[in-house]
């Protein structure tokens, strides 16, 4: 899981983040230097001028190419037209040079790529093979595609460059939100929230699955008796603890590299201007909310006998978190409105930042929007404190073992 997100995460940001020369790198990589041209023809390089094959009907009524030079291949690209003498083929090899050996004006003709541009109101394709589906994708990006393309690129690469790094200034925040590179920002910070959960997530199973082997080895009820009922599960939950801290050292070579490279322009330390307290204060209040609703979840799964209080404590968090991440979205739009002035947006904004569960977006984002550090730490009390009183009230819950021997 901690691989595949990371992977995930790497190939968003390196898709986002291409500059010009990037641009001039994928135009060469996947023009001239193309695996499934490779694959097919045995080189990189781009195939001669497409030969054009204009079929016709000899006299005893069988279509045949003109020439043994355009022997059909499979691999060939045909086009299915009522009168293939006439018909103008200069837009089809303008797109298919470099890509394809032949291409057959015919009526019946049957290589893996077939273009019936008189079939419907719209015309259609048939491709017959996985390996045509490769070709046609290099002949929809075609050369004069890539260089417009290039050409585009150049462009709004000069536009980016007029207004330099761009900052949002509103009510309620330290500081500027910093536009620029939001989006590589956002994808770290997933990263770090996606950890968070999966850590969780594997403690509430590890906790279940400790219980469950003495459970089933006879062992639970003698250990409560024997120990007490704090103990025991206090132990419980060191042995959880020490299985979650297994996990996690099993995904610190991943994060190593993530975080020697968090003091670039969009690392994490870069958005805390190298504060560790305000980071290590937002990584407690991030966690302190997701622990409140993986425990809400936990529940859930041991009420599984009431269906209705089940759904609500698996789903009810859920929904919460979306709802206050819709309103804090939406509060922006507000801002610019006029309906309401600056400070009640901010105060509203706040508020929703504040709560548990429902405030999980607005802290997620938080080394990117700023809010007030008064606001991280009243959400990690009252997230602590939630998952203290849930803990409490649902005591029995998790004692459902002793109540099932």
């Amino acid at each position: 899981l901690v691989m595949g997100q990371l992977i995930m995460t790497g190939l968003f940001v390196l898709s986002i983040g291409k500059d010009q020369d990037g641009a001039q790198h994928t135009i060469e990589s996947r023009n001239k230097k193309s695996l499934i041209r490779k694959l097919v023809y045995g080189s990189y390089e781009p195939l001669k001028d497409i030969r054009v094959c204009r079929w016709s009907y000899t006299d005893s009524g069988i279509e045949e190419p003109p020439s043994p030079e355009c022997a059909p291949d499979k691999l060939d690209v045909a086009i299915h037209v009522e009168h293939p003498e006439s018909v103008d083929v200069a837009p089809y090899t303008r797109v298919f040079n470099g890509n394809f050996e032949r291409l057959h004006v015919c009526q019946t003709c049957q290589p893996d790529i077939v273009l019936m541009p008189e079939a419907g109101d719209k015309g259609q394709s048939m491709i017959h093979s996985t390996i045509g589906i490769g070709l046609v994708r290099l002949a929809v990006y075609h050369e004069h595609v890539q260089d417009r393309y290039l050409v585009a690129s150049e462009e709004l690469s000069n536009t980016i460059e007029l207004f330099g790094n761009v900052y949002l200034d509103l009510n309620g925040f330290r500081s500027p939100i910093r536009v620029t590179g939001i989006n590589e920002s956002l994808a770290g910070l997933a990263n770090i929230a996606m950890l968070i959960v999966i850590a969780l997530w594997l403690a509430i199973r590890a906790h279940k699955n400790v219980l469950d082997y003495f459970a089933r080895n006879g062992a639970l009820l003698p250990m409560v008796a024997a120990t007490g009922k704090k103990t025991f599960y206090a132990s419980i939950w060191i042995i959880t603890a020490t299985r979650v801290l297994a996990f996690l050292g099993a995904a610190i070579p991943f994060v190593l590299h993530w975080l020697f490279t968090m003091h670039s322009e969009n690392g994490l330390m870069h958005q805390f201007h190298g504060d560790y307290l305000e980071c290590t204060l937002w990584i407690v209040a991030l966690s302190c909310s997701f622990g409140l609703a993986t425990f809400i979840a936990s529940i859930a799964e041991l009420k599984h006998r009431h269906t209705v209080v089940n759904f609500l404590y698996r789903y009810l968090p859920l929904l919460c978190c979306f709802a206050g991440a819709l309103l804090w979205v939406f509060s922006f739009v507000l801002d610019g409105t006029g309906i309401v002035t600056g400070n009640a947006v901010a105060i509203f904004r706040d508020c929703i930042a504040a709560l548990p569960i429902i405030g999980i977006a607005p802290v997620l984002v938080a080394p990117i929007f700023k809010p007030s550090f008064t606001i991280l730490f009243i959400h990690m009390i009252l997230s602590a404190t939630a998952v203290f009183l849930v803990t409490r009230y649902n005591a029995r819950w998790f004692g459902a073992h002793l109540e099932e021997i």
